[in-house]
């Protein structure tokens, strides 16, 4: 580049390897490296923090899970209850009054 400044980057190249057979490849330039593509990695102590951290939050929401199905199992059974019990009453009613229940009523009940 000194004798001749108007040569570009490639053409400099060309004149210093000389060689144009297809049977070698010459890069030149900085181009795109690993760390630059996938970033610094971290350390050793940087993953443990983030797979304690991520523990953590797996046990609370473990936890959490547990909390809900218990709090559905309850409800399931409040609502059993509730179900046995209006059968009841509806049986005491029927019973006193001597009426027949259309089928279109006692065939709505759910069946499990």
């Amino acid at each position: 580049m000194a004798k001749d400044p108007s040569l570009s980057q490639v053409e400099v190249v060309q004149q210093v390897f000389k060689s144009k057979s297809r049977d070698r490849v010459v890069g030149f330039g900085g181009g795109i490296k690993i760390k630059d593509v996938r970033g610094p990695q971290p350390s050793r102590v940087e993953l443990q923090t983030k797979l304690n951290g991520a523990n953590k939050q797996n046990e609370v929401l473990a936890n959490r899970v547990e909390e809900v199905q218990a709090e559905n199992n309850e409800m399931k059974e409040r609502v059993s209850f509730g179900e046995s019990r209006m059968k009841m009453f509806q049986d005491a009613l029927v019973s006193q009054l001597n009426v027949t229940i259309p089928t279109s009523l006692a065939g709505s009940e759910k069946k499990k």
